[in-house]
């Protein structure tokens, strides 16, 4: 499905954060208010005259924000089927965004992207609401960032600035697909995505060595997710546990606290979310959360009549984000905790 994605052609935003960290905002239809610096080599820190600027030249049409996955980009695959479907069907202002040291932005401080730190996610809606304060905020994400954009939303409760959200196979729980033992924990996705993580780290060893928390020698050693986050996640997080962490991680730990019109997708059959979490999560859920469960549809799959390039989770979210749009008026969805 993702090597068929359709190209997209990006305008890219480099925004840094208040810890100092860059993040690049790749937008499909071209910056909405044409005042960005497209270098890549260049970090701007937001201004308050560039941000009035902004808001004063830029209608209130939707804003969608897409997440990418692990240690991807909005170049990725799923990024790009995302924001082309959108584009064809909607006049929003599409956006594929790029973590800290994601999508070939340099690393600008000695914390890489994290699984689980929405952090980036909240700096990115922060700035798109001071900047058009009057366009609604949409957002998805898919796997990793799907439980990234759920936490958000679930961290956030009743003072989340998104309208709605939509989360393909979201790992709701980390400790799911991190607890394994015997045969399993050097499984295809271990072996997968521990390379990736390798990968990111060895890109960016240079910054990343002038942490006195990392052990970046033993992150590039790392054999499963249990030794990465031994030596990367749990000192970048300050936690000393990883029971601990799989819980801080975790939108599950945040779900019942969901308000925003949030659906998520997931199948029976997905390889590496299980589904018996989500059923859990189900019975404690916010009042802005809804749970589709399928038959099938592996992981981030969900091939739709047999095309290859076409994923059902896109109509999905897309029907469900027009709704959320026609239903803004409404009055605010009540019984999260505060």
């Amino acid at each position: 499905v993702t090597e068929s994605a359709p190209d997209v052609t990006y305008q890219r935003q480099l925004i840094t954060l208040q810890d100092g960290a860059t993040v690049a905002l790749d937008w499909a239809r071209g910056f909405p208010a044409g005042d960005v610096d497209s270098s890549q080599d260049s970090h701007p820190a937001l201004s308050p005259s560039a941000t009035s600027k902004a808001s004063a030249s830029s209608p209130a049409i939707p804003i969608l924000i897409v997440a990418h996955g692990l240690m991807s980009s909005a170049r990725g695959g799923e990024v790009r089927r995302v924001v082309a479907k959108a584009l064809e069907r909607t006049e929003w202002n599409v956006v594929g965004i790029n973590m800290r040291g994601c999508g070939g932005v340099k690393l600008t401080t000695p914390v890489p992207c994290l699984t689980g730190n929405t952090y980036d996610l909240a700096g990115i809606v922060q700035h798109l609401r001071a900047t058009f304060p009057s366009s609604p905020l949409l957002a998805i994400g898919i796997s990793h960032s799907g439980n990234t954009v759920a936490k958000y939303v679930g961290e956030m409760g009743d003072k989340c600035e998104l309208d709605g959200a939509a989360v393909l196979s979201p790992l709701l729980s980390i400790a799911d697909h991190n607890n394994k033992n015997g045969p399993q924990k050097y499984d295809w996705w271990t072996c997968l995505t521990t390379f990736t993580l390798r990968n990111h780290i060895r890109e960016h060893a240079a910054v990343l060595a002038k942490s006195d928390k990392i052990d970046v020698r033993q992150a590039l050693n790392a054999r499963d997710y249990d030794e990465y986050d031994y030596a990367l996640t749990l000192p970048c997080y300050g936690i000393p546990t990883l029971k601990e962490y799989h819980k801080a991680a975790s939108a599950s730990t945040y779900s019942h606290n969901i308000t925003v019109p949030t659906i998520t997708l997931i199948a029976e059959n997905d390889p590496i979310c299980k589904v018996e979490s989500a059923r859990e999560i189900a019975k404690t859920m916010g009042p802005g959360m809804a749970m589709c469960i399928t038959n099938s549809g592996g992981h981030s799959f969900f091939s739709e009549e047999g095309d290859m390039s076409k994923c059902f989770f896109d109509r999905l979210a897309l029907d469900w984000l027009e709704q959320c749009l026609l239903a803004k008026d409404r009055k605010p969805l009540e019984g999260a905790s505060k």
